[in-house]
């Protein structure tokens, strides 16, 4: 029979039995009887059959038709299983015994238990097929599966099946095996065989590792097949590690949840005996310290930063957040913290001997100096106070002394990346150290000028973690100080950051926002911010002040990227300071929302003419020379507002100045634009410049988002923006929009609620219907744009529904229409925001 015929049976089988063939099984069974090769093919169609009907029976047939065939198959399993059962015990044909042991281990997860625990199954698979190079990985699974099930009435079966499977494993693999060396030798059946062991002892032992606990006469073999689970976790393959993690963590977490106090009262102890240790951790106590060893000589790398070219053109270093590398770090990390715990003072010893061995030479390479420090940061808090001091004092003597030791920058670079991950991972003691806190931040500070590679965004990275957490010891007056230490980092900066690239410096911004933002004296953050602020602000209001000279230095790439690297500089600035930042916005609001105008019409411009706009003439209304010195736009005056006049400092200043019409003028002109169509957002400097675009946005709904006075940034931030941003948005071509405009709506409509409420039907006259033809075409196209526009919609439903009143009625069914729309997305995240929507509704 051939295989298609074996897979389209069940198929059938599940449309016609029991209904249409009552007799299918004893039909089935009978005719195996018959031949071999025919019983082979019918054990194919049974395991088959079984997966459709109990493993893949979800979502492919109701649940009463699955109930129904499951009952079935159920009340006439006997007859199968003795079929099963006459084939192991009298058949000599291996392909058939093969094609019976594959069947049973899917039945196995749903046969009636007097099956495998009231016959001589168990006893027939470890003496009979173990051992049995050919079978031994099958009949591994079904002891797996056996294993797995978690009963109370069958406890001496489950004992048995223990203490016959692991006097079989010692014939098989003694314990004095290299089980490391003999997976990385071996061939591919003898590899599975390793990983199917380890998933027999982790899910028996975690199952019932403590019914084998309570048998004196079994302790013997319980450490057996913990010492076989040892050797296992040696392997170098990830997926086998994992396994047996699952176990260790089991274990551990168990042993610290009955009794969550440390074995050891002082590390002088830890070569003495252990007092008053709870009798089951008292039976661990070796196993565990060779857990411990393992866990810190194989720690996994804590984060991945992996640098990628972003849409913008942009080389960007991104922190993954998920991935295999990152959950087997979190893992491992929790069960060394529980192991700790359990026993610091062991833990120590450890991690102290293995730092020696760095240093003495006998264990030196970079890999191993890694593991070993990413153990040490893994358990930050799990020691007390007291001994987490001199351990930590201990492992950075060595660390420094290892340093000096070494010859080479590589060498040099290594040890001290890992110095900064270990002081990073320790916040408690920096907190409680000053002056060692001070000596690290400097040293950082050093690191910021060395250009080996990766040292700096080490520095960096290690510098916005100390800064989280110790914020507020960079604002006061330390011991000792004359002032804060802020104020020596701000009189600095300018040293500290030169030999930086852009993006490290947008992390340093973020750090020192991080301390300004724990000031509580609300004049002394301003002076701060201000003081934080000036070389961003020299920088800008340079560009400004150059093109007011001469206006082709907006075309030049430089110019037009050093205006993005200073706003990404805001808005990192602007997330760590939160609310008060609103001093350095209010400073440059008005300016960067012309530049944005400009921009966008340039871009523009650009797309549709392919060329840009011919000269003379007007653009939306603005005379191709720009406005008049004095005059007014949207009576804003030409000047700015004053600053203090009748408002707080923090308010929009700096106006429509007349170098900003000659901008938008010179920029209208048609010079220098690539051509093709829609292609031209794809040339650096068009992408330079919407990277300008976004990042005001970025920068407008970031403080938005963490501002505190809804009235005040209604009142004073709103208005400018729409009158900037709508009508550039409605006017745009499509591949010009930003999805971010989308994006800060629904910020703002979040965080002011009925406040913006009467701005709604504006906001929505501008994007609503130029972005449903965007994405009503079809599902793919614009996804940004998509997913940001309904989150809008969400939002106003949630938060301003009487809005949706006041907009007229063809507008409202388009609403309606385009929340119909987003059910229909395969976009989850889409699909799911149009349903809430309509819930709310």
């Amino acid at each position: 029979m051939s295989s298609d015929t074996s897979v389209a049976i069940p198929q059938i089988l599940k449309q016609e039995w029991p209904k249409h063939w009552p007799t299918f099984i004893s039909d089935i069974v009978g005719a195996s009887r018959t031949s071999e090769s025919l019983c082979q093919n019918n054990m194919i169609i049974l395991k088959l059959l079984s997966e459709e009907v109990f493993d893949f029976s979800s979502g492919q047939m109701t649940q009463v038709k699955a109930k129904h065939l499951k009952d079935s198959m159920c009340n006439e399993f006997s007859q199968i299983f003795q079929l099963c059962q006459f084939v192991m015990e009298n058949s000599q044909n291996a392909p058939l015994v093969h094609a019976t042991l594959e069947t049973l281990l899917r039945f196995l997860n749903w046969i009636p238990l007097g099956y495998i625990f009231e016959t001589k199954l168990i006893s027939t698979l470890v003496y009979k097929f173990l051992n049995v190079p050919m079978f031994r990985n099958v009949t591994l699974k079904c002891l797996t599966e056996i294993a797995g099930v978690s009963v109370s009435q069958y406890e001496e079966q489950f004992v048995t099946l223990f203490t016959l499977t692991m006097c079989q494993l010692k014939q098989m693999l003694p314990l004095n095996t290299n089980i490391r060396l003999a997976y990385a030798n071996g061939k591919d059946d003898e590899q599975n065989f390793i990983q199917n062991l380890s998933l027999f002892l982790c899910t028996f032992l975690k199952e019932h590792g403590q019914l084998i606990e309570k048998r004196l006469n079994l302790r013997e073999t319980l450490m057996e097949a913990l010492h076989y689970m040892l050797l296992v976790s040696e392997v170098e393959e990830t997926e086998i590690f994992k396994i047996c993690l699952e176990y260790w963590n089991h274990l551990a977490a168990e042993l610290y949840r009955e009794s969550p106090f440390s074995t050891s009262t002082s590390p002088l102890l830890s070569g003495n005996q252990h007092f008053d240790v709870p009798p089951r951790r008292q039976l661990y106590l070796p196993v565990l310290s060779k857990v411990r060893l393992l866990m810190v000589s194989r720690m996994a790398k804590p984060e991945e930063v992996l640098v990628v070219e972003n849409d913008q053109g942009e080389v960007v270093r991104e922190f993954m957040k998920d991935t295999d590398s990152i959950n087997l770090y979190k893992n491992m990390r929790e069960t060394l913290v529980y192991l700790t715990h359990l026993d610091y003072a062991d833990t120590e010893r450890i991690m102290t001997e293995k730092l020696h061995n760095q240093v003495n030479g006998t264990e030196w390479s970079w890999k191993n100096l890694n593991t070993l420090c990413w153990a040490i940061g893994s358990i930050s808090g799990a020691m007390h106070e007291e001994d987490e001091k001199r351990f930590l004092v201990t492992v950075i003597k060595d660390l420094l002394g290892l340093c000096e030791q070494k010859r080479g920058k590589d060498n040099k670079a290594i040890i001290a990346s890992n110095i900064m991950y270990i002081v990073g991972q320790y916040p408690r003691f920096l907190r409680a150290h000053w002056k060692f806190l001070k000596t690290v931040v400097n040293k950082l500070f050093e690191f910021m000028h060395e250009t080996h590679d990766g040292v700096q965004d080490m520095a960096c990275d290690t510098f916005i973690k100390i800064a989280q957490k110790c914020r507020r010891h960079f604002v006061q007056v330390q011991v000792g100080e004359v002032m804060p230490f802020i104020d020596e980092i701000l009189n600095n900066i300018n040293t500290i950051i030169c030999d930086l690239q852009p993006q490290q410096v947008h992390t340093f911004y973020e750090a020192v926002g991080y301390m300004i933002g724990a000031q509580t004296d609300q004049a002394v953050q301003e002076h701060l911010i201000e003081k934080y602020m000036l070389l961003p602000n020299q920088v800008w209001d340079s560009i400004i002040q150059q093109a007011t000279k001469n206006v082709d230095i907006l075309k030049d790439p430089e110019t037009v990227k050093q205006l993005g690297s200073i706003l990404k500089t805001n808005v990192r600035a602007c997330k760590a300071v939160g609310h008060p930042f609103v001093i350095q916005l209010g400073r440059i609001y008005l300016d960067m929302l012309n530049v944005y105008k400009c921009l966008s019409e340039n871009i523009s411009a650009a797309i549709q003419t392919n060329g840009g706009y011919p000269r003379g003439g007007t653009r939306g209304g603005v005379p191709a020379g720009g406005y008049p010195r004095g005059g007014t736009r949207g009576g804003v005056p030409a000047g700015g507002y004053p600053r203090g006049g009748g408002t707080r400092g923090g308010y929009p200043r700096g106006g429509t100045r007349v170098y900003i019409h000659i901008i938008t003028w010179a920029l209208c002109l048609a010079g220098g634009y690539p051509r093709g169509g829609e292609m031209v957002t794809k040339q650096p400097l068009i992408r330079s410049m919407r990277t300008v675009k976004r990042e005001t946005l970025k920068l407008i709904s970031g403080w938005v988002s963490r501002s505190n006075d809804p009235q005040m940034v209604g009142e004073n931030f709103v208005p400018p923006l729409l009158d900037a941003v709508l009508i550039d948005y409605q006017r745009n071509v499509p591949a010009a929009r930003e999805p971010e405009v989308l994006s800060t709506m629904a910020t703002i409509v979040n965080k002011l609620g009925g406040h913006i409420t009467g701005e709604i039907p504006q906001i929505f006259d501008a994007v609503f219907e130029c972005t449903l033809n965007m994405i009503n075409k079809n599902f793919e196209e614009f996804p940004e744009h998509r997913t940001h526009f309904f989150y809008l919609l969400q939002a106003v439903n949630s938060h301003c529904f009487p809005a949706f009143l006041a907009i007229p009625p063809a507008q409202f069914k388009l609403v309606l229409d385009s929340i119909i729309w987003a059910f229909k997305h395969t976009m989850r995240n889409v699909a799911d925001t149009g349903e809430h929507t309509q819930q709310l509704q």
